[in-house]
């Protein structure tokens, strides 16, 4: 949100709030699902990063595209 909403716009920052930008409902995923799912989120939601929840949606962690990169790096690496 910050690259496409904010980035490059004239906004005097000192006066916008967080809740102006963000995403209503951001893309999420839980920390139990598989690497694919998180990975398949964000190739089509177009996101470099994947919030990670808990049960009741309470924010536990992120994922990036460049933690998948390093994963599949190290696993490609190893076999």
């Amino acid at each position: 949100d910050l690259l496409h909403k904010v980035a490059g716009q004239d906004l005097d920052h000192s006066q916008c709030l967080v809740e102006d930008f963000m995403s209503p409902a951001p893309e999420s995923s839980k920390a139990e699902h598989p690497l694919a799912y998180a990975l398949h989120r964000m190739i089509i939601s177009d996101i470099r990063y994947l919030p990670l929840v808990d049960e009741d949606d309470r924010p536990e962690g992120i994922i990036s595209s460049r933690d998948v990169i390093a994963f599949m790096n190290g696993w490609f690496s190893n076999t």
